[in-house]
């Protein structure tokens, strides 16, 4: 099926309604945080749960350092805090090697079975996601909540791709508008290292810890 906004919410479904947003989140920013607020405003979602990557299979070549997983989780948690929407979760970077997308929805599906989740996703990585690991097990176990920006894929490419994939594959595809907000966690890092400041792209206790503990300093790339 595939939606525009909240009207897409089925009825017969269970109560609860919880978006996930997975993400490397090296550093975690307020984009983020603004996009899973516009999720969980448009989809009328009890929580959203923030989730930090183990190790992605799709990071495997990145050029600079990625954080450890420890790290990631404890930025989420930190952003968490600043919201009761929010809770972090540590599924993928408590597990070791590949961490999928597919088995972190089983986990969640089984540990709240009475629950309905969203899995908030960007349009681009939308447009790939028949490349992941089992897709129809992801379009079984969640509904996809797909971010659409004016300055990502087109809409229409969207609705072909949507309509696809509730064709082929059963699934339920909901199209939310996504805030334009100018920060990336590349942006970021790139920032650091050069000795510049980040307030007020990340929230300020995710601020004050990258500053406590240096991270993303030029001596972390040797």
């Amino acid at each position: 099926m595939i939606h525009n906004n909240s009207v897409g919410i089925t009825t017969g479904r269970p109560p609860v309604r919880k978006g996930i947003l997975g993400g490397t989140f090296d550093p975690i920013h307020n984009g983020h945080l603004a996009i899973a607020k516009a999720a969980a405003s448009q989809l009328d979602l009890s929580g959203v749960i923030l989730l930090p990557s183990g190790f992605s299979y799709f990071k495997a070549g990145r050029e600079d350092k990625m954080q450890p997983p420890q790290i990631r989780y404890r930025m989420s948690v930190l952003a968490a805090g600043t919201d009761d929407l929010f809770t972090a979760s540590d599924i993928e970077t408590s597990r070791e090697g590949n961490t999928y997308t597919y088995e972190t929805l089983q986990i969640f599906c089984r540990e709240e079975p009475e629950t309905s989740f969203y899995f908030i996703i960007g349009a681009d990585a939308f447009m790939e996601i028949r490349s992941w690991a089992h897709p129809e097990e992801i379009f079984r176990l969640c509904t996809l909540a797909v971010c659409h920006r004016n300055n990502q894929v087109s809409a229409a490419h969207l609705s072909d791709e949507a309509a696809y994939l509730s064709a082929a594959y059963g699934a339920d595809v909901v199209l939310i508008d996504s805030p334009d907000i100018p920060v990336s966690s590349a942006g970021i890092r790139s920032l650091l290292r050069n000795g510049q400041s980040i307030s007020g792209l990340v929230p300020e206790t995710v601020e004050k810890y990258i500053m406590e503990n240096r991270l993303y300093q030029p001596y972390d790339l040797s």
